[in-house]
């Protein structure tokens, strides 16, 4: 069995590392402080992820090329919390995304406005169409202000006919007690006794005046009493 060629191999593991200590002498040559202080949160959150993520990769690939198990090892334990991290970085990214990719409604109204300015059938139909809006709640008003006046109208006239009836009945209410009153005045009214003496003539009465006032209806009744009293002595 023929051994593979390492050469090759070694050769890129070589130049991979000169690309490595280029892209880390920054970070190496200067405190990592210095670096992260001027930078936003999400991004200092990244770079202090990637330089952690870089230092266990490179202790991961030397415990490998020393021919030991790297998985056992406690360093892969952390690769794989870091990659966590990452994952959580990246969900920070696309939620700030989503909540700026809501609808703007009232934005893309005037977009959509603007970008139809020109196109005059539009604009006719948007005109008509809110020409019958107008008329449709105009006639919508004509319509409810006519039922509250029918309302008022058949109110008022029912108001009238019950104060005409409540008239009415005191009307007939008055005329009865007048007519009851009348009734027990010519009941209570005493009837007068026609007289049994013949009417005088005016000689007769002459007399009569001259000789002094006219005697009562009792006193013959008493006179006629003490005859009658005489009689009986």
């Amino acid at each position: 069995m023929d051994t593979p060629d390492l050469r090759p191999l070694v050769d890129n593991l070589s130049a991979n590392i000169d690309d490595v200590e280029e892209i880390l002498a920054p970070l190496i040559n200067t405190a990592l402080s210095a670096s992260t202080s001027k930078l936003p949160l999400l991004d200092k959150a990244k770079l202090y992820t990637l330089v952690t993520y870089a230092i266990e990769s490179l202790l991961f690939s030397y415990l490998r090329l020393n021919g030991l198990d790297a998985k056992t090892h406690p360093v892969f334990a952390e690769l794989t919390r870091v990659k966590q991290y990452f994952e959580k970085i990246k969900l920070a990214e696309t939620s700030h995304v989503k909540r700026n990719a809501t609808l703007d409604k009232a934005a893309a109204g005037r977009f959509i406005k603007h970008g139809l300015a020109g196109n005059d059938e539009y604009d006719r139909k948007r005109a008509e169409q809110q020409e019958q809006d107008k008329n449709g709640a105009k006639r919508k008003f004509e319509d409810m202000t006519e039922r509250v006046g029918s309302h008022s109208r058949f109110e008022a006239m029912s108001k009238k006919m019950d104060a005409d009836d409540a008239a009415e009945g005191i009307a007939k209410e008055a005329d009865v007690t007048e007519s009851d009153s009348k009734k027990k005045t010519k009941k209570s009214a005493p009837k007068k006794q026609k007289s049994d003496k013949a009417p005088r003539g005016h000689k007769a009465a002459f007399q009569a005046l001259l000789q002094g006032p006219l005697p009562t209806e009792e006193e013959p009744k008493k006179k006629k009493r003490k005859s009658k009293g005489k009689q009986d002595t």
